[in-house]
């Protein structure tokens, strides 16, 4: 890394802003620190779900996570900050309280990823992707492997290879297109593909396996990258997105409905040799779901 100035020293501030917000309400679950870690004007995104304006809705939110896991602390897989835009990967691990006073029998994880814009210190606009789904399907006694990459944190620095990014946002790309040769051509032989609720797969077979699967169900769907808070640092790189389509395939559980849905998600790739060598994908499947009628928690 190339000194502190620059775009590295707007990444180290950033990532100090992101340590200050995981220690005083993930993890101190401090949440009344939300009136002075987030701006007044703070935007939360939710592709087709709750978006919402102001520091109520991001306490709140906190606050929610926290009912349901009330006991265990945050885990943070990663931590990426490249100038004014921090990604963080993580997770809630223990037992636990659904709002209708349910207590699961067995520890469950909540696996999650969000992208912040700190503007001035303060957390200006949060996109966050949880899997409920996992989770639901856990508490239904399918339990899944956890992820239990440690914490990282990856600052950008000024010498960064810009590299990263371009390929991670050209394999988002070629995953929302279904670019079977595109894939191929940016994904490894090998490459691991560690989406599945936490259970791995090799290879590039299984990418087109799920985006096969995808289709059928959506044979229609739509795409689109938000590449200007894409995150990039040293060999990693977070892409969110916005999926659109109909219904017109069956999905576990429920019917084909032909309706309209929009849902958001997000990726964690690391980079190797210019190609993609492992993937993580989080959507939000039971907010999907459930705007498409089916019942989810």
């Amino acid at each position: 890394m190339s000194g502190t100035s620059g775009l590295a020293a707007r990444s180290a501030a950033a990532a100090d802003a992101m340590a200050h917000l995981t220690g005083e309400i993930w993890s101190r679950r401090n949440h009344d620190a939300a009136y002075t870690l987030y701006a007044p004007g703070h935007v939360r995104h939710e592709p087709g779900g709750d978006d919402g304006v102001g520091i109520e809705t991001a306490r709140a939110a906190a606050a929610r996570v926290h009912a349901r896991f009330p006991d265990p602390p945050q885990e943070e897989h990663i931590l990426l900050a490249q100038g004014d835009l921090v990604f963080r990967r993580w997770s809630f691990t223990g037992i636990h309280h659904a709002p209708d006073g349910a207590v699961s029998a067995h520890p469950v994880m909540l696996d999650a990823m969000t992208i912040y814009r700190v503007r001035d210190g303060l957390l200006a606009e949060t996109w966050t992707t949880a899997d409920w789904l996992g989770l639901e399907l856990q508490l239904a006694n399918q339990r899944f492997a956890s992820d239990s990459r440690q914490f990282g944190r990856v600052l950008a620095a000024d010498d960064d290879d810009p590299a990263t990014r371009s390929v991670a946002i050209r394999a988002a790309r070629a995953i929302a297109a279904g670019d079977r040769d595109g894939i191929d051509a940016i994904f490894s032989a090998g490459c691991i593909d560690r989406s599945n609720h936490g259970a791995a797969a090799a290879g590039r077979a299984g990418l087109h396996d799920w985006i096969a699967a995808r289709r059928a169900v959506f044979p229609e769907l739509s795409a689109s990258i938000d590449d200007e808070i894409a995150v990039a640092a040293g060999a990693w790189a977070a892409v969110p997105w916005t999926a659109s389509g109909r219904q017109d395939g069956p999905l576990p559980g429920l019917a084909a409905t032909g309706r309209e849905v929009v849902w958001g998600g997000q990726a964690l790739l690391r980079i190797e040799n210019g190609l993609v060598a492992e993937y993580w994908r989080i959507e939000d499947e039971a907010g999907m779901r459930r705007r498409l009628g089916s019942p989810v928690i």
